[in-house]
């Protein structure tokens, strides 16, 4: 490193004044290091302070006194010079004698005598000879600013002997005696603040002994708030170290216990404990200092806003299937009754009434939606798309709709709107069908127009739509359209009784296009009709090749299935469903029927409500699985109006093969069928014919329960399936066979869950010749299972990389 500081126009004797000023400033970090290390190593420390801003000020304080002095580096006979200044009566004006008288006194008022206080000083010169020495070898006359060194720490030293040798012992009394009122006074000042801390702090020694404790602390664990109650003696300390030992075992290092319980004379109270060394740069003071923290009250608070929390889920989840269930026998026994003769009145009826229900079902669903977004937030999922192949849908949808009211609904796609893209084309559409929906709703007479513009083509592969949709409807005041996407707004109480609604349409159309990263918003004249636009960025495909393929489901053949269903609206409807679609039905209204008629007969499908009396849904889930018999292999459709994430995650942990929301669809249904069919009890297998994954299990968990939570599902099966392996391999050899058969039920459990058939049928193998297989053949099959979890675990990465988020 360059240290010198060419300035133009400065004479040679005047750059070494700077160069001495500029490395000095420079290194201020590197003398702290270097003297406080000589000063360890001679033993000074032990009469110095604990801290280290104590050392930096005192190299500060020499180093300017030193910069001061620098001025004589510009004559090259300074030695001469200084020695004049020693034999002048005044001599204690030079700056480096007064810094050693001032230092003299400091040192002298705190017991140090002369010869240590002389030994010590000469570490400081050491320190900043080294300073030259090491750091800057190659400056030119190197000799002359170590010379420079040395004639000021002589005067340095001429100062401190002067002031000791001028002092009496009657004067050194007098200032001994002030610095120890001093000391006190400071010592009380802190054991005073150290006394009033409101958390409980304690000193531990080396050796792991409470060495003084606060006023709190003694409060807490042993019931006296009296001050000092330790420190004077008056209190012992009793069990309170056994009960700290936990905590510091790691004395050594800084540690943080978050959550911790400890015995107080109140009863247990939890606490958030910091262990932290001593800041001591002297090394005298080897301890730890236990701040302990009362989080209790905190605690609780925490436990009753997740019960209140849990409470709003729990009513929510009651509310959705209570009025889902109902809006779904409205919409069920309609769809039934279009395949009647029915006169034109009576299917004029027919259509008001399915109009009625999904439009109450709608509403329910944007409520419920509104409450699951704003706990959970919203989980985005990109797939290839075409954007016209979504326009074109939501103008399928809502072509009905306008031409009741008179309303034409017309479609403009801009020709620079590429053909492919990638995004979340579900969300973009769901917010475009709403809005197209509001459009048509608020407008009696008139048109209608969906626009979609691509305003930017990004050289990186992107593309930024905007969609548009305007309308010639009854317009919105400009003092309101602030407010547009505020939750559960309106107009005015007007436009609520004459068009309905919750008001919670368009803010949950904010959230999604806020999620998705894009912008939203809309102008309207009074009168004259309005325009709501999002926009959107999407990534580019280049081809049709790249569109996500929906496959085409084959025939499925009719199967025999038990309804589990308490609600009898429900039964008849379902059961009417599925009988017209070629299936064999069975009722049983509550989990204690259903589990005697299994009892008696085998199905091909048990379709489950999970409300029913008596014992639950889940409940029921488990005791199946749990079965001894072939009902156990039977696979579980739950069919519920409760769509919470926690609530599906749940069913799929008690062993359910799939989930399908109220009310039932038969194509999701005969989809579902299609994907579970290399999973049913009767399908044939054999060796190698069994797959390692059954993609469309894990692809179910990616729509019903989202990307990121079917990824934790799988990091959570990685650890357990290894820690289970490692359970039975111990089981093994301790000859703990019932152990063995229980972890790989429990194994072959999760696998049958993630769509693993091939390690379910190694664990299944394993659970039923726990019982009657050598030892031997035990080990074989517990190292075929291993080997096969860890091929089903490349499988699933492999399927699951293309659809990973990007970090």
């Amino acid at each position: 490193m360059q240290t010198s500081c060419p300035i133009d126009g400065t004479s040679l004797s005047d750059q070494r004044a700077a160069r001495f000023r500029e490395l000095v400033i420079q290194r201020e970090e590197w003398l702290v290091e270097r003297v406080l290390k000589y000063a360890h190593h001679y033993g000074y420390t032990q009469y110095s302070s604990t801290l280290l801003e104590a050392w930096r000020q005192s190299i500060v304080g020499l180093s300017m006194t030193l910069i001061e002095m620098s001025p004589l580096l510009k004559q090259d006979n300074f030695s001469a010079t200084s020695a004049r200044l020693l034999v002048e009566k005044n001599y204690l004006s030079n700056p480096m004698v007064r810094y050693g008288v001032e230092q003299a006194r400091s040192h002298r008022s705190r017991g140090i005598e002369l010869p240590l206080f002389l030994a010590a000083m000469k570490t400081y010169r050491k320190t900043y000879s080294d300073l030259f020495s090491e750091e800057c070898p190659y400056l030119d006359h190197i000799d002359l600013y170590k010379t420079f060194i040395l004639e000021m720490f002589d005067l340095i030293e001429i100062g401190c002997i002067s002031e000791w040798s001028a002092m009496t012992l009657s004067d050194e009394i007098l200032s001994l005696q002030k610095q120890n009122r001093e000391t006190i006074e400071e010592k009380l000042t802190y054991l005073t603040i150290f006394e009033s801390l409101r958390d409980p702090v304690i000193f531990i020694d080396a050796r792991g002994a409470i060495k003084n404790m606060n006023k709190s602390a003694f409060s807490y664990f042993s019931g006296d708030d009296t001050p000092g109650a330790l420190y004077y003696g008056r209190k012992k300390i009793g069990d309170i170290e056994t009960m700290l030992e936990p905590f510091l075992r790691n004395g050594a290092s800084d540690c943080d216990f978050p959550d911790c319980e400890l015995s107080t004379v109140n009863g247990a109270r939890r606490f958030n404990i910091k262990t932290r060394r001593m800041t001591d740069s002297s090394e005298r003071f080897a301890g730890t200092v236990l701040i302990c923290t009362d989080i209790t009250d905190y605690m609780n608070a925490l436990r009753d806003a997740s019960a209140a929390d849990r409470a709003k889920s729990d009513f929510l989840a009651t509310m959705s299937h209570e009025l889902r269930t109902p809006a779904a026998g409205v919409l069920g026994a309609s769809d039934l009754l279009k395949d009647t003769d029915l006169t034109p009145d009576q299917r004029w009826l027919l259509d008001l009434i399915e109009t009625s229900g999904s439009s109450l079902l709608s509403i329910l669903n944007e409520i419920l939606d509104y409450s699951r977004y704003s706990e959970a937030g919203i989980e985005t999922e990109i797939v290839a798309f075409e954007p016209r192949v979504i326009v074109s849908n939501v103008e399928k949808i809502l072509r009905h709709q306008a031409m009741r009211k008179g309303v034409s609904l017309s479609v403009s796609v801009s020709d620079t709107v590429p053909s492919f893209l990638r995004g979340d084309s579900d969300k973009a559409g769901r917010v475009l069908l709403n809005l197209v929906g509001n459009a048509i709703k608020f407008t009696e007479k008139g048109q209608v127009t969906i626009s979609v513009d691509c305003l930017s083509s990004a050289r990186d592969g992107r593309a930024h739509l905007k969609f548009s949709i305007s309308d010639t409807g009854i317009g919105i005041p400009p003092e309101v359209q602030s407010k547009l996407f505020t939750p559960f707004w309106q107009a005015d109480a007007t436009v609520s009784r004459r068009f309905g609604g919750t008001g919670l349409g368009l803010a949950i159309c904010k959230r999604i296009i806020d999620a998705l990263g894009g912008t939203i918003g809309a102008t309207s004249r009074v009168g004259a009709g309005s325009v709501f636009w999002f926009s959107l960025d999407f990534e580019k495909s280049q081809d049709a090749g790249e569109q996500a393929v929906q496959p085409v489901l084959p025939d499925i053949p009719p199967h025999s299935i038990l309804i589990v269903e308490d609600n009898i609206i429900n039964q008849m409807i379902e059961s009417s469903l599925l009988k017209r679609s070629g299936h064999t039905v069975d009722l049983a209204e509550d989990g204690e029927k259903a589990l005697q008629i299994l009892s008696c007969k085998s199905y091909d499908i048990i379709l489950l409500d999970l409300h029913l009396p008596g014992i639950d849904g889940d409940t029921l889930i488990r005791r199946i699985r749990r079965s001894k018999t072939t009902i156990r292999d039977i696979p579980i459709i739950v069919l519920s109006a409760d769509l919470d994430k926690t609530t599906i995650a749940r069913c799929f942990e008690a062993g359910a093969n799939g989930f399908l929301g109220k009310p039932l669809q038969i194509k999701e249904l005969n989809k579902l069928l299609h994907d579970l069919a290399p999973n049913e009890a009767s399908t044939p297998t054999h060796g190698n014919e069994v797959p390692a994954l059954n993609e469309s299990v894990v692809a179910q968990h990616i729509r019903e329960l989202s990307t990121e939570t079917t990824l934790e599902i799988i990091d959570a099966f990685r650890t357990t399936a290894r820690e289970t392996c490692t359970e039975m391999e111990t089981a093994l050899q301790c000859r703990d066979r019932k152990r063995v058969a229980f972890c790989a039920h429990k194994l072959k459990g999760g696998a049958l869950n993630l769509g693993l058939p091939r390690v379910a049928k190694e664990a299944e193998k394993l659970e039923y010749g726990a019982f009657f297989q050598s030892d031997d053949a035990l080990t074989v099959s517990l190292n075929d299972l291993t080997e096969l979890i860890l091929q089903a675990q490349t499988e699933l990465d492999r399927f699951l990389q293309p659809r990973k988020p990007a970090k």
